[in-house]
């Protein structure tokens, strides 16, 4: 069976507003809404892959010289 595999990365500057954490709180739905399809490639096979993978962090490291180090990453 054919897969669609995903893999996504990027990084955005926090909320702003009220209409950008609306956006960014449905995005976020809509990933666990994703995430709730992944499925193991060849579940049940040696070769099996569990792929799936959602997190994201907070990153410090445009805050110039000395700046704190990323937070821990939160699951999806």
């Amino acid at each position: 069976m054919s897969l669609f595999r995903f893999r996504i990365s990027g990084a955005i500057p926090p909320p702003a507003n009220p209409t950008e954490q609306a956006w960014l709180d449905d995005l976020i739905d809509r990933l666990h809404i994703l995430k709730e399809h992944c499925v193991i490639i060849n579940e049940g096979e040696p070769n099996a892959e569990d792929i799936t993978r959602f997190t994201y962090h907070i990153c410090h490291h445009d805050e110039g010289d000395n700046h704190p180090p990323c937070e821990g990453e939160i699951e999806i």
